[in-house]
């Protein structure tokens, strides 16, 4: 995940040389690297490490990630439905 969100920067930073890619790559792991993201990056990798250790079946891995994709709301006035999205 750190490694696409570089590769997203520097394709978006581009020029398609290689000796500008070589000047700029630092500039693009930091500015991926904040403490933050890496932080997210290792939960999300974690969530993931710990799903395929508790099931055996791709079904059930799927089941599982659900639970770390699906958001909760913790609005005690209301819950929004897909009408509300509309």
């Amino acid at each position: 995940m750190y490694w696409g969100a570089a590769k997203r920067e520097a394709r978006l930073k581009c020029d398609y040389f290689f000796k500008s890619l070589e000047e700029n790559i630092d500039s693009f792991l930091d500015k991926t690297g904040d403490l933050a993201h890496i932080r997210g990056y290792f939960r999300r990798s974690m969530d993931f490490i710990e799903a395929y250790s508790r099931c055996t079946d791709g079904r059930e891995v799927v089941q599982e990630m659900k639970k770390f994709v699906v958001k909760k709301y913790l609005s005690h006035r209301k819950v929004r439905v897909s009408s509300d999205l509309v």
